[in-house]
């Protein structure tokens, strides 16, 4: 879980007020932790943007200002954080098992 001496000292001192697991690399939706980002091809525009307009321009020339876009990020950030993947394989579980007793009951 902590690759320094620092970190394990860290993760010890949180792991009575937080439930703690270990995950395999293909449970992490984390890219950069594996490789560096790719450095975008509008980069230096970007920051020539935000130097010169600020914020806002910048959302407008990215283009995600929108609504839609606002909607579609913010669903994609719950389904990760509830884990929607894990959570539909546990109910399909729960299911079966219920089934099973079910079938065992009569």
């Amino acid at each position: 879980m902590a690759i320094s001496e620092k970190g394990l000292e860290w993760v010890e001192s949180i792991s009575d007020i937080m439930d703690l697991r270990e995950a395999s690399d293909n449970e992490i939706n984390q890219p950069t932790l594996f490789h560096p980002a790719v450095k975008p091809d509008n980069y230096d525009e970007f920051w020539k943007i935000y130097r010169e307009q600020g914020y806002l321009a910048v959302q407008r020339f990215i283009g995600n200002n929108t609504l839609t876009e606002k909607i579609k990020d913010r669903c994609a950030y719950v389904a990760n954080e509830l884990r929607f993947k894990n959570l539909i394989k546990r109910l399909i579980e729960l299911k079966k098992q219920r089934n099973d007793k079910h079938e065992f009951d009569q």
